[in-house]
């Protein structure tokens, strides 16, 4: 199942909610050296200067969008 379908399914996202989850996650890999959220993608980009200059709640849809990639890998191993 893709990560899309699993947000829509599982945490009943709307299309719209679920891309802009996958946008997020994107974002959030331009703060980092990783190919792939992992779960240390959020202590790396909790460091990062660029990241804490973000406004609080730009920061928390991103810290979300990791938290969730991070429960949808672990669940379909």
């Amino acid at each position: 199942m893709e990560f899309k379908d699993w947000l829509m399914t599982e945490k009943n996202y709307s299309d719209r909610a679920s891309r802009d989850v996958q946008s997020r996650i994107k974002r959030a890999l331009a703060f980092t050296d990783e190919a792939e959220i992992s779960p240390e993608t959020l202590s790396k980009i909790e460091t990062n200067a660029e990241f804490k200059g973000l406004s609080m709640s730009v920061k928390s849809q991103l810290r979300r969008g990791i938290r969730l990639y991070n429960e949808y890998k672990l669940l379909i191993k």
